[in-house]
C-alpha cells in the first residue's frame, strides 16, 4: 500500500482512499486498518476498491456469499412507503451493470412474479421508482439485511449475476 503527497492511497497500484492526517501516529494507525481490510477483501475474493472498502455488507460477507456480485454492484432498494411487517406487497432493486456506460438493471417483485429491467442511469431509475410513490430504504446495510433484501426480491443468485453481468 503507498499514499501519495496528496493524500491518496493506493492498494496494488489502485487508489483505493484519500486521507491525510497532521498526527504520524494516526496517519499509521489508520493505513494499518486499511491494509488489514485490504488484505480481508482479497482472502475472500472480492475485489479491492474504494466501494467494496466502503460497504458494511461486504466486509461482513462470507468468502462462500452466493450474492457476492449484488454485494458489489448494488446501489439501492426500495418498497412501498405504506408497507409494515413481514409481508411485503412488492420490492425493488437497482444494480450497476458490469461494463463501460452499461446503465442499471432494475429487479422488481410484485404479485406479477420478477421483472428484470434496464436504465440508462441509476439516476434515471432511482427517480422513477421514487416517482411511483416507492420509498428507499437506508444505505450500506450489513451482511444479513442484505440477504434480507435480496430474498425480498425472489431472484436466484445466477439469474441476478447474469442481469448484472449482461450475459
Amino acid at each position: 500500500m503507498t499514499r501519495d503527497q496528496q493524500g491518496y492511497v493506493y492498494w496494488k497500484g489502485k487508489q483505493i482512499e484519500h486521507y491525510s492526517h497532521s498526527d504520524p501516529s494516526e496517519s499509521r494507525r489508520d493505513a494499518l486498518e486499511l491494509a488489514e481490510r485490504c488484505r480481508a477483501l482479497e482472502v475472500k475474493g472480492f475485489p479491492v476498491s474504494g466501494s467494496t472498502l466502503m460497504r458494511t455488507c461486504v466486509i461482513e460477507a462470507p468468502a462462500d456469499t452466493r450474492w457476492s456480485l449484488a454485494l458489489q454492484r448494488y446501489y439501492c432498494f426500495f418498497e412501498p412507503a405504506e408497507d409494515v411487517g413481514p409481508s411485503i406487497s412488492e420490492f425493488h432493486g437497482i444494480f450497476y451493470r458490469i461494463g463501460a456506460d452499461s446503465g442499471v438493471v432494475v429487479v422488481s417483485r410484485n404479485a406479477e412474479g420478477v421483472q428484470i429491467t434496464h436504465k440508462d442511469s441509476a439516476y434515471d431509475a432511482f427517480h422513477d421508482l421514487q416517482g411511483r410513490g416507492l420509498k428507499s430504504l437506508p444505505v450500506d446495510p450489513d451482511y444479513e439485511e442484505m440477504c434480507r433484501r435480496l430474498t425480498l426480491m425472489a431472484v436466484t443468485p445466477a439469474a441476478l449475476e447474469a442481469a448484472i453481468s449482461g450475459a
